[in-house]
């Protein structure tokens, strides 16, 4: 799989926070089998993404109330 960036305002201030959600997401679509399952998916997804943000990334909120 793969996921492309690209954008003319971003920078390396801004690179991970435009990155990891889309590559989280797609990485869930294409290597768990459960990903048809909505509720689950942001689940993972906002608990993936508090652990980047624990690792010192700036990934964005994945929605309301992320840590």
């Amino acid at each position: 799989g793969e996921v492309n960036m690209w954008g003319e305002g971003v920078d390396d201030t801004n690179f991970a926070s435009f990155v990891f959600p889309a590559a989280s997401a797609t990485s869930e679509a294409m290597w768990n089998a459960r990903s048809k399952s909505l509720p689950g998916i942001g689940g993972r997804l906002a608990s993936h993404r508090c652990n980047l943000v624990r690792a010192g990334i700036n990934a964005s909120p994945i929605g309301p109330g992320s840590c």
